[in-house]
């Protein structure tokens, strides 16, 4: 077996767990449509993140013909699935208030943490970029540091619509980037 090969079960592994806790959310999210407080955020970033994580499962076989790892970049490779894990956690854990999921008081009590999450995601995805997959696109940096200076926006000026329309966007976006101005393909 090649390194890659090595790596890539370990990768997929930590992507299927990710994979399996945002589909749990989803059918929670359709058991309990009726007796939930639904609120766009968390639930548009919850799918983001998901078409997020099957466009990284695909774009990480550009790897394939590296021979060679070091360990910052096997760290940015593992880091960068267990990212999206805390989010769709947190989707899980909506506080039941008068009988009720609350998607909303789930979002504004742990705003910090999914836009921090939501950071470093940006962030390991741009070092995978640059240190496994060796791109310099420039269209990947400019569209991950838009995403960086709305998210840090929505979390400085704290408005319930400017976060709507944020993860609406970024999950509206994530479809664009992936299936339509630059489709995933297998070599």
């Amino acid at each position: 077996m090649r390194a890659f090969d090595y790596v890539t079960i370990l990768f997929s592994i930590l992507l299927g767990v990710c994979i399996t806790q945002m589909a749990t959310n989803v059918v929670l999210v359709i058991q309990n449509f009726n007796k939930s407080v639904l609120y766009g955020p968390p639930i548009f970033w919850n799918a983001a993140a998901l078409i997020a994580i099957l466009a990284h499962w695909v774009h990480f076989f550009k790897a394939r013909n590296r021979e060679r790892w070091n360990a910052l970049q096997l760290t940015v490779v593992f880091i960068t699935p267990l990212i999206y894990f805390i989010p769709a956690t947190l989707l899980a854990e909506a506080p039941v208030i008068g009988d009720q999921l609350d998607y909303e008081v789930l979002f504004e009590t742990n705003r910090t943490l999914i836009y921090t999450t939501v950071f470093f995601f940006v962030s390991f995805t741009l070092a995978q970029y640059y240190l496994v997959y060796e791109s310099r696109e420039r269209f990947i940096f400019i569209y991950y540091s838009m995403v960086v200076v709305l998210v840090g926006l929505a979390y400085l000026f704290e408005s319930r619509v400017f976060d709507q329309v944020l993860a609406a966007g970024v999950f509206i976006a994530e479809i664009l980037h992936h299936y339509v101005l630059r489709p995933i393909k297998l070599p």
